[in-house]
């Protein structure tokens, strides 16, 4: 069963990402029950969240371009009621202070790092990166930078004698983001298998009162036959393999594979049934509802609403809830503020998430204060005779400012910061090794 709720999500994921790619068209008249289902498979923004989504489009973009200095603060901690393990012990609070400059365009960044364990032990750190070299200081390393040029790794590691069969020369981290043509020619190539692979005899419609419902009824036998192409896509797709690092290129594809050999060794019975019901009012795709039935029972659902600025899903196991889920974004003054809620519950335990994102001035593109708070509650039934009930909380607190301006100035490496580990000596590096064992009281 919980191999058919992974499906019906897979499924969900496919289809309203696919659906993303076609046009909001000014009239149905004409239109068959297929072509209406696809037509409205994503809901459009509203006016407002097109504005908060161009505006934080417009403040990463900046960020790109032109230089700016940040300052913050993190701090997490933890509380249990757990005492058989101690699994807070050491970690119940810690806060990590830090500041520093980036220059985006010129690919130079330095950034001071203050870690406070909570025992009253504060940890300096400081990490800089000029081009394609990043490094670290600490004074309970060297006085110096340790720094790494992201170049003929393989090399480097089979100097200080380390396996690098699954090390890549150079690791990618720059080009993991999907540019606006990507992502249109993926849109369209799976759009593509979904219309291509479901015939018009699956879709039909109704109306009951002022909605109108478009449902989608396949076989297992279809919708096993889908997500075999879909998959098989993405495995051999070069614009996704290009976003993954190399050295775990191979892993996903392996990974896509083995779940492909476990889908075709999978057997399906056509009198079941995978059913999605689209619910429109005036146009506008209000509600989903997507389950797999056996015998004419849904043994497992999903309930997508969609109301303004937010969106609500449900996803049941016959009829109990094993995840509820809420998403908003709002806009107050120059604010953006977004706010997440997740629920699951299942096998006697209850992990509830909360999260807040906020981004304050964003409208003003300046001085922009990146908030984050997140609240993790786990609850765990015992077994009453070796296990007690526990309860595990976690807290999360993020806040970081960004000022931009065209003035900063950062650094580089020299011969007087940095010890360079691509470019040092044998007797270089020996030094530097026998430094650090001293320093850290090894010796």
């Amino acid at each position: 069963m919980k191999k058919k709720i992974l499906l019906l999500v897979l499924l969900v994921v496919i289809l309203l990402g696919a659906g993303v790619a076609y046009a909001y068209f000014a009239t149905d008249a004409f239109k068959t029950e297929k072509e209406i289902f696809f037509t409205y498979l994503f809901a459009e923004d509203t006016e407002q969240a097109k504005e908060m989504d161009n505006k934080l489009t417009e403040y990463l973009n900046k960020k790109e371009t032109t230089p700016y200095s940040n300052a913050g603060e993190a701090t997490m901690t933890m509380d249990s009621d757990d005492t058989t393990y101690n699994t807070t012990e050491g970690i119940e609070n810690v806060t990590v202070d830090f500041e520093g400059n980036t220059d985006v365009a010129k690919k130079l960044a330095e950034q001071t790092i203050s870690l406070d364990l909570s025992q009253g032990v504060i940890i300096p750190i400081e990490f800089k990166r000029d081009g394609d070299t990043y490094g670290i200081h600490s004074d309970l390393l060297d006085a110096r930078f340790i720094a790494i040029r992201n170049e003929n790794l393989k090399a480097l590691a089979e100097k200080f004698d380390m396996d690098a069969t699954n090390l890549p020369d150079k690791i990618e981290l720059e080009n993991t983001q999907f540019t606006s043509d990507e992502l249109k020619t993926l849109k369209e190539k799976y759009i593509n298998i979904l219309s291509d692979n479901l015939e018009e005899e699956l879709f039909t419609k109704e109306k009951v009162n002022n909605e109108t419902i478009i449902t989608l009824t396949m076989t297992e036998a279809k919708a096993k036959e889908i997500f075999e192409k879909v998959f098989q896509t993405i495995k051999d797709d070069e614009i996704i393999l290009n976003k993954i690092p190399e050295a775990t290129r191979t892993e996903f594809q392996n990974s896509i594979q083995q779940m492909l050999d476990e889908m075709s060794n999978t057997t399906t019975d056509d009198n079941n049934n995978i059913e999605i019901k689209m619910y429109l009012e005036k146009r506008v795709a209000k509600k989903y509802e997507i389950a797999v039935i056996e015998e004419n029972e849904a043994v497992g659902s999903m309930i997508i609403e969609i109301n303004d600025n937010a969106v609500s899903a449900k996803i049941y196991d016959h009829t109990d809830l094993l995840v509820d889920m809420n998403i908003s974004n709002e806009k107050v003054e120059n604010d953006v503020i977004i706010k997440a809620t997740i629920k699951m519950e299942q096998d006697g335990a209850i992990i509830e998430l909360n999260a807040t994102m906020q981004y304050k001035n964003l409208f003003a593109l300046d001085n922009v204060q990146e908030i984050l708070d997140i609240e993790i509650k786990q609850q765990v039934e015992g077994d009453g005779e070796y296990y007690a009930n526990t309860n595990t909380q976690t807290t999360l607190n993020y806040q970081n400012t960004i000022t931009f301006s065209p003035d900063i100035q950062i650094e580089g490496f020299n011969e007087e910061n940095a010890i360079i580990i691509n470019d040092a000596t044998d007797e270089e590096l020996q030094t530097l090794l026998l430094g650090i064992y001293q320093k850290l009281g090894l010796m």
